[in-house]
């Protein structure tokens, strides 16, 4: 996996997790009535928790490189789902620049080994 791709796992994490709340959230009134349901929920319930601590091991990624303008990048781009041009905008740069802080940071990102 590369760097990039590790990042753009925050894209679809969110979305994880909003699934599996509706989920939940739907399964809910029925746990008290129903053993399966409750263990169900159970289980949706520890998929979240496990969605979470991803999203906070990415964060921890991000906060660990060296320079804040690699972490604002990387944050606007995987964290707030911004486009380039709004990155841009938000950091007060052109675009080249944008993404060549992007690249900077990819290239200083340590991913946690077990990812690999």
């Amino acid at each position: 996996m590369t760097n990039k791709e590790y990042f753009q796992q925050a894209f679809w994490l969110d979305i994880q997790k909003e699934t599996l709340h509706a989920e939940a959230e739907s399964l809910r009134p029925f746990a008290q009535k129903n053993e399966k349901t409750a263990i169900l929920l159970e289980r949706i319930e520890a998929e979240i928790d496990a969605v979470i601590r991803h999203q906070e091991e990415i964060r921890a990624v991000i906060a660990a490189l060296p320079t804040e303008r690699e972490r604002a990048v990387l944050r606007c781009r995987y964290l707030c789902k911004m486009k380039w041009e709004d990155i841009a905008a938000e950091l007060d740069v052109d675009l080249r620049t944008a993404r060549r802080w992007h690249d900077q940071a990819l290239e200083h990102t340590e991913i946690p080994k077990n990812y690999f």
